[in-house]
């Protein structure tokens, strides 16, 4: 059986702002998912997730969201005889973007095993229509992160219809904890929720769109200069915005204050909004360890995360 991982991403800066194609800074992180494939002796396509207990047959399922997925993306392959098997070290829906590193890692086990050489632009596009079925409205950001593995600047060229993607160089890693609040999230739902939000408040929401585009600027280059300073007053900054749009909640909220009690340089929201998960950035391992610890004995789940 051979095997393809590959990676979750955080996002640093500007969750929900990309729906409205504002830029983003985000890094594929050293979490990843498991895709394992083989031959079968039966004629169909065998999808095991180990996250979820689950074993589908898209002969027996073809209504399940795995086949027809599988049928949307593959639908002019020969996929019969197969069997993909997945796993990962890190918990799916804790804001980590689980389906992307899901989508990219079945992708290249294809891509591989069926010998089509298809190249990391291709690989990209195939992982986004994936997130695409699945979230309904997806950005390019959460695929390309997995696909590359690098922190990176986003931006959306509406005029040329191209994205501008530029990696970001750092002098040392970035340490992180990543919380999970625990509390189901629905992006469809919170997406939909800030999108009335602006319709009924578009002179609040296009002075946050002009100050975010300040902040990104300046974000960028702090994190090129290892300005951590600047990053933890810019990233404060940044949570304050999103406070604004009414994307977080007290459980986050509480879970922030925890982080920031205990001297990390800053702690934010991340991924799915409203409910999700926060990350909190170390100073170093020790540091990492001793917020992992705290966030344990009070029964949240965390995970250890870095960005090279």
């Amino acid at each position: 059986m051979q095997s393809w991982k590959w990676f979750a991403k955080i996002i640093l800066f500007w969750e929900h702002f990309v729906v409205y194609w504002l830029p983003w800074i985000a890094s594929g992180i050293n979490k990843y998912v498991k895709a394992e494939i083989k031959k079968i002796k039966q004629d169909d396509i065998i999808f095991c997730d180990k996250n979820f207990w689950e074993k589908l047959s898209q002969k027996k399922h073809p209504k399940h969201i795995v086949s027809r997925l599988f049928k949307a993306m593959f639908g002019d392959l020969n996929l019969s005889w197969l069997q993909i098997a997945i796993s990962s070290n890190f918990p799916p829906k804790a804001g980590m973007w689980y389906s992307a590193a899901l989508n990219t890692a079945i992708a290249r086990a294809i891509n591989w095993f069926l010998k089509l050489n298809r190249d990391d632009k291709k690989i990209n596009d195939i992982a986004f229509q994936w997130e695409t079925i699945i979230h309904w409205t997806a950005s390019w950001i959460d695929n390309t992160c997995s696909t590359r593995w690098s922190l990176i600047y986003f931006q959306k060229d509406l005029k040329k219809k191209k994205n501008k993607i530029t990696r970001l160089e750092t002098s040392k890693d970035l340490l992180f904890v990543q919380v999970d609040s625990k509390i189901k999230h629905d992006t469809k739902k919170s997406i939909e929720t800030v999108r009335k939000n602006k319709e009924k408040n578009p002179d609040l929401f296009d002075s946050l769109f002009k100050q975010e585009k300040v902040i990104l600027k300046q974000a960028k280059q702090a994190i090129e200069k290892w300005d951590l300073k600047k990053i933890w007053l810019l990233m404060n900054q940044n949570h304050d915005l999103l406070r604004q749009i009414w994307i977080s909640c007290k459980t986050l909220e509480k879970l922030i204050k925890i982080a920031l009690d205990n001297w990390t340089l800053w702690a934010k929201l991340t991924g799915a909004w409203m409910w999700g998960s926060i990350i909190a950035l170390c100073k170093d391992a020790k540091q990492q360890n001793i917020i992992t610890n705290i966030y344990k004995k009070i029964w949240f789940d965390c995970v250890k995360i870095k960005i090279k």
